[in-house]
């Protein structure tokens, strides 16, 4: 062989492998075949899945409140709980104007009371008699405590037998849980009242 074919040879194969060269290139640049994949048809739930951090807050939020404040005496609905049209949702202690329409007064919507010394108390409403007397009723939402403020003496009067009424009550609720029933009561001279209590067994 003589060295002019060995060159001729060198040269085709230096060719050959750089067109085999530019073809890979080229094949590796173009665009990726596409594959499509076949499945049948299903019937299924589509599950979303979304992570965030935040609060969440209602659509629509309705503040439901009263006419009248008072001790809370059976809550029938919660944070959350369905509720429909008409449904009661919370039921106030009537103790408190029951004890105060014992003790000859009514309520007054009224949200201020001036008491002896000039100075002006915020309350709920206010009980009043036929003399003039009046007593501001506030009642502490978080701890359902009910303070009384009154006006002179008059008002410090009506005070205490809305106090003795309010207790009487509440006693008698109590004992009632017990298993106690009220049997007679009958109101001393000093304006004490003594009851007579039975309990079936």
């Amino acid at each position: 062989m003589t060295k002019r074919r060995i060159y001729y040879a060198i040269g085709a194969v230096v060719l050959v492998a750089a067109a085999l060269g530019i073809w890979r290139w080229r094949s590796g640049a173009s665009k990726p075949r596409l594959q499509i994949e076949s499945a049948k048809v299903d019937r299924g739930r589509i599950v979303a899945k979304v992570t965030a951090t935040g609060t969440l807050s209602a659509i629509v939020t309705v503040q439901v409140g009263s006419q009248v404040s008072g001790r809370i005496a059976a809550l029938h609905a919660d944070f959350n709980s369905p509720v429909k049209k008409g449904q009661l949702i919370a039921k106030i202690d009537p103790a408190l104007f029951q004890a105060a329409v014992e003790a000859g007064a009514e309520y007054r919507a009224q949200r201020k009371l001036q008491t002896a010394d000039g100075k002006t108390h915020d309350v709920d409403y206010v009980a009043a008699d036929s003399s003039g007397a009046e007593v501001g009723v506030k009642v502490d939402q978080k701890t359902q405590r009910v303070a009384l403020v009154h006006s002179g003496e008059a008002g410090k009067a009506l005070a205490g037998r809305i106090q003795q009424r309010y207790a009487y009550s509440r006693v008698l609720e109590e004992l009632k849980r017990k298993g106690y029933q009220l049997a007679r009561e009958e109101k001393q001279v000093d304006g004490t009242v003594k009851v007579v209590l039975q309990r079936w067994r």
